[in-house]
């Protein structure tokens, strides 16, 4: 990034304008307007772990590296405005000018005292204009303005020209903890330099992946260019389904993500989007991605709190992952709304409840270390999976996962009396 000066603003409370006059020298056909945003611990000068930058309807996810975004060619100036929240600390607000074919790196420290750092355009050397003005926060004490940025490392640059606009694209670089980098099509983001899998996503379209790594280390450009598919609802219910009974997660997740989100969540397309998005968190089990399993599960009970089935399938991911507290809590949920379920399916989603429940206690005393701890545990974990026995002895069929699942009780039933 060339910055010639830095103009800074500070201030709590208020919004910022800043703005540069024409006639910079860049050429606006040849080089867009770009706004590369950055939030920082106003402590520490250090990037936040996470934050929310809300900007023209949308909210950006701030991981850590700049977002950048390619705001187009042409010859007139454009106002952005954005807004930054960060856990622990006050919401900003912000509005500026962006002359064309001109690059603007923001800073934002949040906190009591707001710093933005603003690079001014190649060219421009005269550093007579630079100014500092300063807002009292309230509180006691204003600290001193942090020093100067130095420039930021130079990232590669992605241009993504990727039908329909809006689509999600997600560069993940496998080499580095699967770190990821994520805008919105059409666009420009820059990454640090690596070789790159990226994915395309977007509601009532097929996705589409990369079938070879982009390779960002010996080139500084690269394009992303592809048309999602468009497909009809049931359409994608259907072709997940068969995939999942042939056993191809992937194939099958795939077909489940493309269910567009309909309007009204409580009609019947509502409720066969809730099924494609139960299926989606099985499809992802199925791959061993119990996070995001698990995240679908919960976006299904922001969209419908009512939704039984995504509060036994996320106690199901954390009874598997130790987090039984959390899982009892959740077992519950569905007790309380058993009322919610077909009749006829009563009987079943009332047995994965006892089934889990037990599973809860019996894990429980396999992690008990002290004798008289596994002791104290043996008690709630017999009594679990015998209810859960009787319950289905009086079941009048069985399915036969439910079946299997009996079986897998009474064995570990039999491990924890042989310890009596």
């Amino acid at each position: 990034m060339l910055a010639a000066g830095l103009l800074f603003f500070t201030g709590c409370d208020r919004q910022e304008e800043a703005s540069f006059p024409e006639g910079s020298g860049t050429d606006p056909d040849r080089l867009p307007g770009l706004v590369i945003l950055s939030v920082v611990d106003p402590e520490t000068s250090s990037p936040l772990p996470s934050a929310t930058i809300s900007l023209g309807g949308r909210d950006l996810q701030w991981a850590g590296r700049p977002i950048h975004l390619d705001l187009g060619g042409g010859d007139a100036p454009q106002q952005v405005s954005f807004s930054v929240e960060a856990p622990g600390f006050e919401a900003e607000d912000y509005r500026f000018t962006v002359p064309p074919g001109v690059t603007i790196e923001r800073t934002v420290e949040v906190g009591p005292r707001i710093q933005v750092a603003v690079a001014e355009p190649p060219g421009e050397t005269d550093r007579s204009s630079e100014s500092e003005t300063a807002v009292q926060a309230p509180g006691p004490s204003t600290p001193p303005p942090p020093p100067a940025r130095s420039e930021p490392e130079v990232e590669h640059m992605v241009r993504i020209e990727v039908e329909p606009a809006g689509a999600v694209v997600i560069l993940t670089d496998p080499t580095d903890d699967g770190r990821t980098f994520q805008t919105e099509a059409p666009g420009v983001i820059g990454v640090p330099p690596g070789l790159y899998s990226w994915s395309v996503t977007m509601d009532g379209y097929l996705s589409d992946r990369s079938t070879s790594l982009l390779d960002l280390e010996t080139r500084s450009e690269a394009v992303i260019r592809t048309a999602l598919t468009s497909i009809e609802a049931g359409e994608a219910l259907r072709l997940g389904d068969e995939a999942m009974e042939e056993g191809d997660f992937f194939r099958a997740a795939e077909y489940y993500r493309s269910f567009p989100v309909p309007m009204d969540i409580e009609s019947p397309v509502g409720r066969q989007y809730m099924i494609s998005r139960s299926r989606l968190a099985e499809a992802l089990v199925e791959q061993g991605e119990s996070g995001e399993a698990a995240g679908v599960f919960r976006e299904m009970i922001n969209l419908n709190p009512r939704e039984y089935s995504a509060f036994l399938g996320l106690a199901r991911i954390q009874q598997t992952d130790g987090q039984c507290t959390e899982a009892r809590r959740n077992l519950l949920q569905v007790e309380r709304l058993i009322n919610n379920v077909a009749p006829e399916r009563r009987p079943i989603i009332r047995a994965w409840t006892l089934y889990y429940q037990g599973l809860c206690s019996f894990s429980e005393f396999e992690r008990a270390s002290d004798p008289t701890e596994r002791q104290r545990a043996i008690p709630r974990t017999v009594q679990d999976f015998e209810t859960f026995l009787a319950h289905v002895r009086g079941m009048s069929s069985i399915p036969a996962e439910l079946e299997a699942a009996r079986e897998d009780v009474q064995d570990r039933l039999n491990q924890v009396m042989e310890t009596i």
